[in-house]
């Protein structure tokens, strides 16, 4: 039998190399104790290699979903601020010019009372609580349109990443 420590071939079939006096069962449990660490070893790499690529790939896909790596987004939220300023600006300014505009509208009516019959005074302040709702509604509706506007690059950006997740970049 061949050794299968040293490699010498004595001929006989004893359970003893005769040159290197290792014990062949020994060493055959040995081998096969080292086939199955190898094979263990071997499943948990591939395991692990497996784990690493899915945690790659869901870094990826976290990295994609990050906004800061978006330069929209950030071209997005520089001009968020004043998108913020300006629509709470011109919803200050229609809530002012609508105090503004009912105290004038009192203040013409004591003097409008001494000047204008109570027919014209009733049709002239009819057309001044037109103009000034006109006037606040104008400014409502830009303060609406600024948000709306700045909901719309929301909408287009998160559609530009959905987009791209499902293309797999």
């Amino acid at each position: 039998m061949e050794c299968l420590k040293c490699g010498f071939d004595d001929g006989s079939e004893s359970d003893t190399c005769t040159k290197c006096g290792v014990i062949h069962a020994k060493v055959r449990q040995v081998s096969e104790q080292q086939i199955e660490h190898r094979r263990k070893a071997a499943a948990e790499r591939a395991i692990s290699d497996l784990s690493e690529k899915r945690l790659k790939a869901d870094e990826t896909i976290s990295a994609s979903l990050n906004p800061f790596h978006d330069t929209q987004y950030l071209l997005d939220k520089d001009s968020y601020p004043v998108t913020e300023f300006l629509s709470g600006f011109f919803l200050f300014m229609a809530a002012c010019t609508a105090i503004v505009e009912f105290f004038g509208l009192v203040y013409f009516y004591q003097w409008g009372k001494l000047f204008f019959s109570s027919r014209e005074l009733v049709l002239y302040m009819a057309s001044i609580v037109v103009t000034s709702a006109g006037s606040v509604v104008v400014l409502l509706a830009i303060s609406e349109g600024l948000k709306m506007g700045r909901n719309v690059a929301n909408n287009t950006r998160a559609t530009r990443e959905y987009l791209r997740q499902i293309a797999g970049r």
